[in-house]
């Protein structure tokens, strides 16, 4: 399971879209923190076209990872720089660790999930607090239980 991380990260590294779809079914589930849901090949080769144009540098380094043949947990270091055509800020560049969660059907994953603190990195990334606020609010994780909410 190590080469599908070794495949997956070099792809992802070189921005080679290509290769990045290669490591997923056509029919993957792909939930981004920072850009939503995507479903099938298409959706994803769109969001990571965003995610490159958005990033003038990047580097996905795996630090540990614990594999099953049904799934793969992955620690991880992004390491990243904000395009210059981003309103926010321009040429900063950010380092967060986070964790992924693989669900494989043989070599290729259908399910991916994705953990960090994005509120501190959307925050780092020179986005004014109101439209953190309202980005996160927009695609919470967190459901308030009690009290009832209406």
């Amino acid at each position: 399971m190590t080469s599908f991380l070794d495949a997956l990260t070099t792809a992802h590294n070189g921005g080679d879209i290509g290769a990045v779809l290669a490591c997923f079914t056509d029919d993957v589930d792909y939930r981004d923190i920072f850009f939503g849901d995507c479903r099938g090949h298409e959706q994803l080769a769109a969001m990571l076209t965003r995610t490159f144009a958005e990033s003038a540098r990047h580097t996905w380094t795996i630090t540990r990872s614990l594999a099953t043949a049904e799934a793969i947990v992955a620690e991880w270091d992004f390491d990243y720089t904000i395009a210059a055509s981003i309103p926010f800020g321009d040429g900063r560049r950010l380092a967060f660790p986070a964790m992924s969660w693989f669900e494989m059907r043989g070599e290729r994953c259908f399910r991916y999930r994705e953990f960090f603190d994005r509120t501190a990195t959307l925050h780092l990334q020179g986005i004014p607090a109101d439209k953190v606020a309202t980005i996160v609010a927009r695609r919470s994780t967190v459901r308030v239980l009690e009290p009832s909410a209406g």
